[in-house]
C-alpha cells in the first residue's frame, strides 16, 4: 500500500471515529448492489472526567457558531473595514455619550430635533424650502454642519450650539458610525 493511501485510510478512520461516534456504518452486498445502513453503536462505557468525542465535536461546532454570530455573520461594511453591526453598536453608544438622545428620539417623538426613527431614506424639507433625501451624504453633512441643512419646523442653531465642543469634523469614523446607527432605525 502506498504512503498516500495509508495516510488517507488512517485519516478516514480517525474522522469516522471523531465525527460519527454515534453511527455505525456497515456495507452489505446484495442483488441490488451495495447499500449502506446506519445503526446505533453499542453504548460507550462511562469515562469519569473525560468528554466523549461526540461531546467535543458538539462543543467545537457550538463555539464556531458563536464566533460566526459574534462577527455579524461575516457581513462587512466596505467603507469602514469593520462589521456593520459593530459600527451600528458604536453609533448607538455615541448617540448616548455625545448627547444626541437629548434632542433626537428613536420612537418618532418630536423633540428639539427630528426623530431618527425612519429618518434615513426619507424626504425632508429644509428651512429654505428645498426637499432632499436623508441619505448618508445628507446625514453626514448635517452632523458636521448642522446650520447648513436645518429641517423646516426646527429652530436653527440649536444643534450647532449643542455639538460645538464635540469637534465632529475631526472624527469621521464617529460620523460614519452615527450615520450607520441612524440608518438602522427603521
Amino acid at each position: 500500500m502506498s504512503v498516500e493511501r495509508c495516510h488517507s485510510r488512517v485519516i478516514s478512520e480517525r474522522l469516522q471515529q471523531l465525527l460519527l461516534p454515534w453511527w455505525h456504518a456497515s456495507l452489505r452486498g446484495g442483488a441490488g448492489g451495495w447499500t449502506r445502513t446506519f445503526t446505533d453503536p453499542p453504548a460507550a462505557p462511562e469515562r469519569p472526567g473525560k468528554s466523549s468525542p461526540r461531546t467535543m465535536l458538539l462543543l467545537a461546532l457550538l463555539a464556531v457558531g458563536v464566533v460566526i454570530l459574534a462577527d455579524g455573520c461575516g457581513t462587512r461594511n466596505s467603507h469602514a473595514g469593520g462589521s456593520v453591526s459593530s459600527e451600528v453598536a458604536r453609533g448607538a453608544a455615541l448617540y448616548r455619550s455625545d448627547g444626541c438622545d437629548s434632542c433626537h428620539s428613536l420612537n418618532g417623538t418630536r423633540l428639539a430635533g427630528p426623530s431618527w426613527k425612519a429618518l434615513a431614506g426619507s424626504k425632508v424639507t429644509l428651512s429654505n424650502g428645498r426637499t432632499v433625501t436623508a441619505d448618508g451624504a445628507y446625514l453626514s453633512k448635517h452632523i458636521v454642519e448642522p446650520n447648513a441643512l436645518t429641517v423646516r419646523g426646527y429652530t436653527p442653531g440649536i444643534m450647532a450650539q449643542s455639538i460645538e465642543g464635540l469637534d465632529l469634523r475631526a472624527r469621521p469614523q464617529d460620523v460614519r458610525a452615527l450615520v450607520a446607527f441612524i440608518e438602522s432605525q427603521r
